[in-house]
């Protein structure tokens, strides 16, 4: 008999706090496996290849398909990105990537809800997948995001001020472990 195990990932989203509440949040996502698809460091500095170069593009489009967003600060590393996101009030419709709903969309985790964090990331996310499988920079059988997100809502100034400080470093930081003195 064969036996088949459920995966039960732990969400580390707060109970019952409302991911649509204006404020600063800072968001990192992960390739799947850590790969390093969007290019490499070279002295502490990012340098692009084309799907790095379309991840950037469309992380700067966010607010385009989302009026209350705004992008604070963001770094792209080889394999990661960090962002700081501003939801600046209650979700109006721009250009979406995909149909816009009023309605939740009922998912495996959850229902999808307009003008949440999730919806943004997991729209940014799919939309960046839907480029790269079109432009077929990965094999088929890639894939390309780990499935979940780490975020963080960022509760003052001088964290937001850390937070901004932290992303900024952050190619140093990567080129200091693969390049150590």
């Amino acid at each position: 008999m064969e036996e088949h195990y459920l995966h039960h990932r732990r969400s580390i989203r707060l109970p019952k706090y409302d991911y649509s509440t204006p404020g600063y949040y800072l968001v990192g996502m992960e390739t799947k496996g850590r790969k390093e698809y969007f290019g490499y460091l070279k002295n502490e500095k990012m340098i692009f290849n084309k799907l790095g170069y379309l991840v950037k593009k469309y992380l700067k489009e966010i607010p385009n398909h989302f009026s209350n967003i705004k992008i604070d600060s963001f770094n792209i590393l080889p394999n990661h990105i960090h962002l700081i996101i501003l939801i600046k009030g209650k979700v109006r419709w721009g250009a979406p990537w995909r149909a816009p709903t009023t309605e939740p969309v009922l998912r495996k985790f959850g229902p999808l809800i307009p003008g949440t964090l999730s919806t943004i990331i997991n729209s940014y996310k799919s939309t960046v997948t839907r480029k790269i499988n079109k432009a077929r920079f990965l094999r088929k059988d890639e894939i390309l995001w780990q499935v979940n997100y780490f975020e963080r809502v960022i509760r003052d100034e001088s964290e937001l001020q850390a937070f901004r400080q932290y992303i900024q470093d952050n190619p140093m930081r990567h080129w200091n472990k693969i390049n150590p003195k």
